[in-house]
């Protein structure tokens, strides 16, 4: 796919001043890393918790104390509603469209694009070797490599190295 570059930083700009401004909310929603300390927190582990109290009391039952039971608090519906939409469109959109959500919505995916325009080590088509099946295309998540054209998008590559193995000619070093 084109890369969206003007979505891909317009939202990192968007994020950066409202962070700057004061106004986190919009960085929150987007960031991977939060959004996933959310789902943890919110959703998965007030559920852990729940079946270790379960699992101690049925041990306290049997004179076994080696499990003890834990405190955890119920948050709001919303809260919990809002992780839980957040971590399953993500996952979502990873399972039907590959890395969407990193290469558009996500400012660490857009910071980490900026950095990486200027690669260690890049991942380049030989023009010689390439005979332009797509299977390299097909087999990248981050969704860079135009097998027309043979170009690579170093902004967008995650150095996943799926596309060498998936490239039956060796076109791809």
């Amino acid at each position: 796919s084109k890369p969206l570059n003007y979505w891909r930083y317009g939202i990192l700009v968007i994020v950066a001043l409202s962070f700057i401004a004061g106004f986190a909310l919009v960085l929150d929603l987007l960031e991977p890393f939060s959004i996933s300390g959310r789902f943890m927190s919110f959703a998965v582990y007030p559920v852990l918790a729940w079946l270790n109290n379960l699992f101690s009391s049925l041990l306290f039952s049997m004179d076994i104390y080696n499990v003890r039971p834990v405190s955890y608090t119920l948050n709001s519906p919303a809260s919990v509603l809002v992780s839980l939409l957040l971590f399953f469109a993500i996952a979502g959109l990873a399972v039907f469209r590959g890395r969407l959500f990193c290469n558009l919505l996500c400012p660490v995916g857009a910071i980490l694009s900026l950095v990486s325009r200027k690669p260690l080590y890049r991942i380049r088509m030989d023009d010689s070797l390439c005979n332009s099946c797509g299977k390299c295309e097909r087999a990248c998540k981050a969704q860079c490599i135009d097998s027309r054209n043979k170009t690579v998008d170093a902004s967008r590559c995650v150095m996943c190295f799926d596309c060498l193995e998936s490239c039956p000619n060796g076109g791809l070093a």
